[in-house]
């Protein structure tokens, strides 16, 4: 604007030569399509609205370059394919963003959650979309009127974040389709909600949330019936029923009043903790407030009525004279319709038409009336002719009365002044006097044309308006009358055209409308009934399609989910049912799969789950022992766990069997400092080196006596040099008088021929000086002289 103001101080303004002023940028004049003479790229075009054109194809891309847009709507054609994401560059859309009653198919953009600006109604209801709601469509949170994508195939979750909506009042509607899971508690948020909440006909489960009992503005439709919900209901929204007057139902279709874990085949009573999303053990007690405190909230103060439409400002808007229109429940219109012929109005906001007076004509724009009775024809400007079978005249006609086309009728048979449409459940061909009824097997909604034939899955009795959905666990063929369960071993959901073999793992009963996992320990092939118990020595988790063997160190009983370790002290092959006692001499931990035999210096009883050490005082020298052995004589083991027994060291003892330590010889009283042992010995039977042996005592050595060593016995009692005694027994040892000639130092043996004392060459006698002689020859004190 501002450019182009200076025009007019410009001599010479040029800029739409060889450029596209006026054209949204990227328009290039091969994107035009004749379909829809509107999307011709212009920065002035602000609104589409194609309605029972009879449009087909794909929707065009380009149209997300017209940027300028504030209405959108293609409502009511057979467009096909997929919704294209550009559409979501149409961020100027505030009054209208509909494309429903098409078949369109696929994912709905996550793109059009950039629609923020949208403040009127949200509509991409029966088509043939797919896949997930997007969570990105939370963000229209400034929508006040309707949002609805029903009557098409979306799957998985409500997005919680659906629950910002709280400005829209008049329809929140996600019906007929596949959406499953639990009801977000968020949808609590919508209250604004006026009429129309409609979450029916799904695959919704488990418990119905409290937050819907804050709905209270709510009078007419809150529909949540044919679904999978559980549990009681809510005292909340329960409540509501008394303020909402007119289609309040809950409770067809669904399971209230049962506990959700009776009802699911994905959810188990026992013998776990219930997953959080259920209750525990039965329905916790609901609060007994009458209703909730209404959360703040944004509500619309307009609302459209009969006589309006829904101007591209996003206002209700009253309808021009000759013009109306009738609704009263959204969605509201966003045109008004021209009069009929043979009506007229004289007012604007007229939520209906006058019939013109018997004999005359309507104009034109409809705001007047001209001559001539209802049910005839002007002929030729000179007379009123009545109309023929099949046509009709409200009021007057010129030339010609009006055709009554296929799926109406005139009900008489001349100078008809009406054509009604025929009601569902009749048709007609063109210009018919009455409907026909349809057959069995087909159904026709109103002003049908002919009876549609109900598609494999349906089923409608004589002149029904539709084609009703077999319920899960039926099914039936094309043009059928009624359906036939499922047969046990089969399953099938609504509208199926055959029953499905349940899966290997689970079993159904005739009827049923889903198959149900084997309970853990048992297992069916596809297509079963029931479900066979595992045999001992396998086992299996729930939804199995055969058992599985126990491993080696595990057991089962019959139809067991879990195989159990075997105790310690037992093992098992696989397969086993029961686990085998380890003999004695072998031990087992938990699980094993073999008995291990006990290593040396332990021993293990039967059935032991660890072998123990022998005592102190005990070894055991093999493997797989069942007992220990006390040390012998000699020996001992001073700690646990031995395999062998230690020798008693030079000095110590052990005179019994069973010895932790060895006794000192020097210090028990029963010997003294005198006796010493061998290594290994049992009693200490041997003199310390200063001491000899005679007869079991130990006596001091006589000087004259080597004492280099322990162990000498007064036999072995060697003599240093110079000394002597008269034979191996004699205790007395003497010096000698002549050492030279002396054969000193030598022990006298009693084998030995040679008695003589002195060295060869010499002769004499000895003379022993007086001693005390050793008692093994005289008696204690005795004294004698020896020559």
């Amino acid at each position: 604007t501002e450019v182009q103001a200076l025009s007019s101080s410009v001599r010479s303004f040029q800029t739409t030569t060889s450029n596209s002023i006026g054209t949204v940028c990227g328009w290039q004049s091969s994107m035009a399509d004749e379909r829809f003479p509107t999307m011709d790229g212009s920065t002035s075009t602000t609104s589409i609205q194609y309605y029972q054109e009879q449009l087909t194809g794909a929707i065009p891309s380009q149209f997300g370059l017209m940027t300028e847009l504030t209405t959108f709507s293609l409502n009511t054609n057979q467009l096909g394919s997929t919704i294209p994401s550009q559409l979501g560059n149409l961020v100027k859309v505030t009054s209208n963003f509909a494309m429903r009653s098409n078949s369109l198919t696929s994912a709905i953009p996550t793109e059009l959650g950039k629609l923020v600006s949208m403040v009127t109604s949200f509509y991409l209801s029966t088509n043939k979309l797919t896949a997930t709601i997007p969570t990105e469509l939370g963000r229209l949170s400034k929508m006040f009127h309707s949002f609805s994508l029903a009557s098409n195939s979306l799957t998985s979750s409500i997005p919680s974040e659906l629950g910002a909506f709280n400005r829209i009042a008049l329809a929140f509607d996600v019906g007929t389709n596949l959406l499953s899971k639990a009801i977000p508690s968020e949808l609590g948020g919508l209250v604004g909600m006026k009429t129309f909440l409609n979450l029916g006909s799904n695959k919704l489960s488990l418990a119905i949330p409290t937050e819907l009992g804050n709905l209270v503005k709510l009078s007419t439709s809150f529909v949540l019936q044919s679904n999978k919900l559980c549990d009681d209901i809510p005292t909340q929204v329960q409540a509501l029923s008394s303020t909402v007057v007119s289609g309040f139902s809950i409770s067809t279709g669904n399971s209230l009043g049962s506990t959700c874990c009776e009802v699911l085949s994905d959810t188990t009573c026992n013998p776990t903790t219930l997953p959080t999303l259920l209750p525990s053990s039965g329905p916790t007690s609901l609060p007994t407030t009458t209703a909730p405190t209404p959360l703040p909230s944004f509500v619309p103060t307009m609302v459209c009525v009969a006589g309006t439409y829904v101007s591209e400002a996003g206002v209700c808007t009253e309808c021009d004279i000759g013009r109306y229109t009738e609704d009263t429940m959204p969605p509201w219109p966003t045109s008004c319709s021209r009069c009929p012929v043979g009506k007229i109005n004289i007012a604007t906001g007229s939520s209906s038409c006058t019939a013109c007076d018997e004999g005359k004509l309507s104009s034109s724009d409809r705001s007047s009336c001209g001559d001539c009775d209802a049910g005839t024809f002007v002929f030729n400007a000179t007379s009123c002719e009545d109309c023929p079978s099949g046509y009709y005249a409200p009021t007057a006609q010129v030339d010609a009365c009006l055709e009554c086309g296929a799926g109406d009728h005139t009900k008489v048979a001349s100078k008809a002044t009406t054509c009604s449409s025929c009601d569902g459940g009749t048709y007609s061909e063109d210009l018919a006097i009455n409907c026909s009824i349809c057959a069995v097997g087909t159904a026709s909604s109103s002003r049908a044309a002919s009876c549609s034939d109900c598609e494999a899955g349906k089923h409608a009795g004589v002149g029904q308006s539709r084609c009703d959905s077999c319920d899960g666990g039926t099914w039936s063929n094309a043009t059928a009358s009624s359906c036939t369960a499922c047969a046990a071993g089969r399953s099938s959901g609504t509208s199926a055209a055959v029953c499905t073999a349940c899966d290997a793992g689970k079993r159904s009963d005739g009827g049923a409308s889903s198959c149900e996992s084997c309970a853990g320990g048992r297992y069916s092939a596809a297509g079963s009934a029931t479900c066979a118990a595992c045999a001992g020595g396998t086992f299996s988790n729930a939804g199995a399609a055969s058992c599985t063997d126990c491993a080696s160190g595990t057991h089962s009983d019959e139809a067991s989910s879990a195989c159990t370790k075997c105790d310690g002290g037992t093992w098992s092959n696989a397969s086993a049912s029961s686990c085998v006692t380890c003999v004695a001499g072998r031990s087992s931990t938990t699980g094993s799969a073999s008995c291990e035999d006990c290593k040396t210096g332990e021993f293990s009883t039967s059935g032991s789950a660890s072998c123990t050490a022998c005592a102190a005082g005990q070894y055991q020298s093999s493997t797989g022992s069942s007992s220990c052995v006390n040390c012998t004589t000699g020996k001992h083991s001073a700690s646990t766990g031995s395999s062998i027994c230690d020798s008693c060291a030079e000095g110590y003892f052990a005179s019994d069997k069973g010895m932790v330590s060895c006794e000192k010889c020097a210090s028990e009283s029963q010997y003294g400092s005198d006796y010493t042992s061998a290594e290994g010995s049992p009693t200490c039977n041997l003199c310390v080196r200063e001491s000899y042996m005679d007869d079991g005592e130990c006596f001091e050595k006589p000087e004259g006596v080597i004492r280099t060593h322990a162990g000498t016995t007064l036999e072995s009692m060697s003599l240093e040099r110079g000394w002597y005694r008269f034979a191996p027994s004699a205790a007395g040892v003497y010096l000698c008088p002549s050492i030279p000639n002396c054969r000193g130092g030598k022990i006298r043996s009693n084998e030995s021929t040679d008695t003589s004392l002195c060295r060869d060459g010499s002769y004499g006698c000895v003379r022993a000086q007086k001693q005390k002689a050793h008692p093994s020859f005289l008696g204690a004190g005795t004294v004698r002289e020896q020559y």
